[in-house]
């Protein structure tokens, strides 16, 4: 990461003296006001968000943005000071190329934003096998599954993210031992140093979790090790792992002094008058689909968990209050709309509460929640 030392007013001051050293007075011209106004605004956020892309840790646009932040500061100090002409082109010439690279990358990180990530990466080497390989493609932990001889079978987007480009490609239907070391608990990647938790599942199927080093990771004792993360009838977070995301995310949101919103639905059902018997089977089975249709209708960065029978905890970074409170609104009539044809349609009430933290004061993760039971309505 570059340091702050070469933000673009750092950069800026060898041009400006440079400039100085060759002003004219037979060729300098007035710049007004509003100019040198118009100026400043530009300059100021180009260097707002050179300063941003540090604080977040975007290792593109570094370049670009100099360009344009310094193009643009030599096409006004060589009017103002009456530089040589060819000074004006070779300012205009920076901005230009700054501005194109900029959008070139802006494009790129689109593209690579809207590719789908719902199917994990599968090799020809193993395409026989994929039909009995579970999905781990939602999983959030870097995560990977191997056979029996030690064969990469499956591994997730967050798990190839730490490898190097050259490498990722190639960790499908090679041995594991050449991504992780067998004689060690923990490894280095992406920069990081991670615990390995290992789980064998069916089918002589063994399943490599990663965990940030010296992170608690809590054992189940479930034979599937997918279940003890996602619901298997919806696809939710389980209550324990989505607390243990809660906390991560409050923590972020501290850290970073980003929003951070929440909205908790609750459902109940009345029968009015009518003595209805064994309906429990079809009160899951709307709970399960409503589940389904949370996930179905959120973003992708958005996190959904059960937190018990009938209560489901929707988190939602970078959202203020506003936005939690509208998809809140509009999930919360699954009953009279999407779900109108359920045969529990009629008879369900979906109550919700929302939550919003701006980042500025610290909460515990019981107390976020307990704030989600108190504007439950």
């Amino acid at each position: 990461m570059l340091p702050w030392s070469t933000l673009p007013p750092f950069v800026s001051i060898p041009i400006l003296i440079f400039s100085a050293l060759l002003a004219s007075g037979d060729e300098k011209h007035i710049i007004s006001p509003p100019f040198w106004a118009l100026f400043i605004v530009m300059y100021s956020v180009l260097t707002l968000l050179y300063a941003v892309s540090i604080v977040r840790r975007i290792e593109k646009g570094f370049f670009s943005l100099h360009l344009i932040a310094q193009g643009t500061l030599i096409l006004f100090l060589t009017q103002h000071f009456g530089n040589p002409a060819f000074l004006n082109w070779v300012g205009i010439a920076m901005a230009t190329v700054g501005i194109l690279l900029f959008f070139n990358q802006y494009m790129f990180s689109q593209s690579d934003r809207q590719t789908p990530i719902a199917a994990p990466v599968q090799s020809s080497k193993t395409t026989e096998e994929s039909h009995s390989i579970p999905d781990i493609s939602r999983l959030p932990l870097p995560s990977l599954i191997a056979n029996s001889k030690g064969t990469v079978l499956s591994a997730n987007d967050p798990f190839l993210s730490l490898m190097p480009p050259e490498s990722s490609k190639k960790v499908i239907g090679e041995s594991i031992s050449e991504t992780l070391p067998l004689n060690s608990d923990t490894v280095a990647l992406g920069g990081k140093s991670w615990d390995i938790q290992q789980k064998q599942g069916g089918d002589d199927l063994f399943f490599f979790f990663l965990t940030e080093e010296n992170t608690e990771y809590k054992q189940t004792s479930t034979s599937d090790p997918i279940s003890s993360i996602l619901d298997p009838a919806t696809g939710l977070y389980t209550k324990s792992f989505g607390e243990r995301r809660l906390a991560e995310e409050l923590d972020r949101a501290q850290r970073y002094r980003r929003w951070l919103s929440a909205a908790l639905f609750k459902l109940d059902f009345h029968y009015g008058s009518n003595n209805v018997m064994d309906m429990e089977e079809n009160e899951k089975d709307f709970l399960d689909s409503f589940g389904t249709y949370v996930i179905e209708n959120v973003r992708e960065c958005d996190l959904c968990m059960r937190m018990g029978a009938k209560e489901i905890i929707v988190l939602m970074p970078e959202t203020p209050q506003n936005g939690a409170k509208e998809l809140a609104l509009r999930l919360s009539r699954y009953g009279k709309d999407a779900g109108s044809d359920h045969v529990m349609a009629d008879k369900a009430h979906i109550h919700f509460g929302i939550s919003f933290f701006s980042g500025n004061e610290k909460i515990t993760s019981q107390d976020f929640i307990q704030s989600l039971y108190a504007h439950l309505a």
